[in-house]
């Protein structure tokens, strides 16, 4: 293991995910000023938004913070976050907030999704509102990926890499837990059923499950009131911890450093 920031990463345990696709719009929302088209795309906080869209080509970066409240109409832009650069970084705050309830479930969930072919991807939520919850899904083919939590996060965090390393950072030690079941266990979620499994981890895949939060009973559950993440790449390795006590600068850098020297191995890596 390699320390990062005086604390060991700890490897995790396991999910099935699928490969993640998505329809990301060419055009920034309206609000978002970017120099051009051909230029990293950079963005200061805003006020709330909803249907927030940012597609940037060749190795053009995506960086800025933004607000997300779900419950906002979306102007035909979809819901939520949406970021994807063929081969840049992505690097991005977000703070989910709102405090009205809705008819409609889906609208209280975040939806964030962020795909790079080989750049790397950061998102730090920072904080989410106790009546909002988050749907995260992230892709990258070669490209490392660092997820932090915001504080009051409960749900279920699924990871997959067929080369990478999965780590866990300090801040998520003692608010994981693992449910043990040689067949799996299935979550219905926003009308999409996922099965996660407690351990596939092979020389060619590498799949990884938690809880963050309470351990759930149900083997079958249709829960309407927890986060889900998923973050999946081919050959790049992910890290999950908590916005704030794992995203120390330099904690991060050791991170990054620690997925890059390990990128592309196969067994033994973790």
């Amino acid at each position: 293991m390699i320390g990062i920031s005086q604390h060991e990463t700890q490897p995790l345990l396991d999910k099935k995910t699928d490969d993640y696709n998505t329809d990301v719009k060419d055009s920034p929302p309206p609000g978002y000023s970017f120099t051009s088209s051909d230029d990293d795309a950079v963005s200061n906080p805003a006020s709330a938004v909803n249907g927030l869209s940012i597609s940037v080509h060749l190795h053009n970066e995506i960086t800025g913070s933004y607000e997300l409240d779900p419950a906002l109409p979306t102007n035909g832009r979809g819901t939520g976050a949406n970021f994807k650069s063929h081969h840049g970084n992505i690097t991005t705050k977000l703070a989910v907030t709102g405090t009205a309830n809705t008819p409609n479930i889906g609208r209280n969930y975040a939806t964030i999704r962020a795909t790079s072919e080989t750049g790397d991807i950061l998102i730090d939520v920072t904080e989410m509102s106790s009546r909002r919850c988050l749907d995260v899904e992230t892709w990258t083919r070669r490209g490392n990926t660092i997820l932090l939590l915001p504080p009051n996060f409960l749900g279920v965090v699924g990871l997959k890499t067929s080369r990478g390393r999965l780590i866990q950072l300090p801040g998520l030690e003692g608010r994981t837990s693992i449910t043990w079941r040689p067949s799996g266990w299935k979550l219905s979620f926003l009308g999409r059923e996922w099965t996660f499994y407690p351990r596939e981890w092979t020389s060619f895949r590498r799949e990884s499950s938690f809880l963050v939060g309470p351990v759930f009973e149900s083997v079958s559950m249709d829960v309407k009131g927890i986060s889900c993440v998923r973050l999946s790449s081919k050959k790049g390795g992910i890290a999950v911890g908590f916005s704030g006590v794992d995203g120390e600068p330099q904690m991060l850098e050791n991170v990054r450093k620690d997925l890059s020297a390990r990128r592309g191995f196969g067994r033994g890596c973790c």
